[in-house]
């Protein structure tokens, strides 16, 4: 797919190297989401003033004190697909990812996340890279099949009216997990009959 997309002109992965840059990278971070589906559903992160202030201000924090690492796909200068992580130590969280619908048959965000590996994988300062992604995530499942247990830990008091807190909120939090799981599984069952 590689070879493919860069029949179309000059691709290439780039990774974020100075903080000068952070500012441009974060812009078009947010004008490669809004391009997308989360633009037209009003879920972009530029669809809110207040989001979008907040994600810049992230965005500089943690890229003027060496915690980011950002990641951009470009066919001919424009981005074609971008995520960011942040680094906790050698921890990598990655974030979000954006990429251009228009080129999906090639999967970018696949091959930014190939060439990603390739860079982590010979990164002695990386001790760790959570994606951050449901182990059923279409496009990591395969990619990244390494696991960490994650676990929520919900403590009861003693007394009676803590108790009965405490089987209200476990009630609650297993009841979301899979009204979230059944609204997954909606989506990638729609998405896949989705005409492209």
């Amino acid at each position: 797919q590689w070879r493919q997309l860069s029949q179309a002109g000059s691709l290439q992965f780039e990774q974020l190297e100075t903080t000068q840059s952070i500012d441009r990278w974060t812009t078009e971070f947010l004008q490669l989401e809004a391009k997308g589906w989360k633009g037209r559903e009003n879920s972009a992160m530029s669809s809110e003033d207040s989001t979008q202030s907040f994600f810049q201000q992230v965005m500089e924090k943690t890229g003027c004190s060496g915690r980011l690492r950002f990641y951009k796909l470009s066919l001919d200068s424009a981005p074609v697909a971008m995520t960011m992580a942040f680094d906790w130590g050698g921890r990598l969280f990655f974030f979000k990812m954006a990429y251009d619908e228009q080129f999906r048959r090639y999967s970018p965000g696949m091959l930014l996340f190939a060439e990603i590996t390739k860079t982590l994988e010979s990164d002695q300062d990386v001790q760790m890279a959570d994606s951050c992604a449901a182990p059923s995530h279409p496009l990591l499942n395969h990619m990244w099949q390494e696991r960490r247990t994650v676990s929520d830990i919900l403590i009861g008091g003693r007394r009676m009216s803590d108790r009965a807190v405490f089987v209200a909120s476990l009630a609650l939090i297993n009841a979301q997990l899979r009204f979230t799981a059944v609204l997954k599984r909606i989506y990638h069952k729609l998405k896949s009959h989705r005409p492209r």
